[in-house]
């Protein structure tokens, strides 16, 4: 799949890309995730299904993450929470700083790899 990015619809500068290989769906993300933008994330999660072991959200080219950007890093926890699958958000600072604020009620903390953080 090629990326998809563009001034119109989401903000200049906003990319995302999806693969699936060797079990996992990787969505790879950067820019300013806004309500268009997070819209097509959403887009691939739906469109593209999932990989049978899990999603990896790499968000660390992220630069802004809006309300929106939230709802859809919690429906994909809720997507691997419901088909037993794992989640994996490797997150920018900025992304860091936000889920950590939401993290009382919404558990992403527990799937979260802090950019340049070793991962296993």
């Amino acid at each position: 799949m090629t990326p998809t990015s563009g001034s119109r619809g989401p903000r200049a500068g906003f990319s995302c890309e999806c693969r699936t290989g060797e079990g996992t769906t990787v969505i790879t993300v950067s820019g300013e995730v806004d309500i268009v933008a997070a819209d097509r994330i959403q887009d691939y999660l739906v469109r593209d299904g999932l990989g049978p072991d899990g999603i990896r959200l790499d968000l660390g080219g992220v630069t802004f993450m809006g309300v929106a950007g939230l709802a859809v890093l919690l429906h994909a926890a809720d997507l691997c929470r419901d088909h037993g699958m794992d989640l994996t958000l490797v997150a920018s600072p900025e992304v860091t700083r936000v889920v950590k604020l939401i993290d009382a009620t919404s558990g992403l903390v527990d799937h979260l790899i802090p950019v340049g953080a070793d991962p296993r």
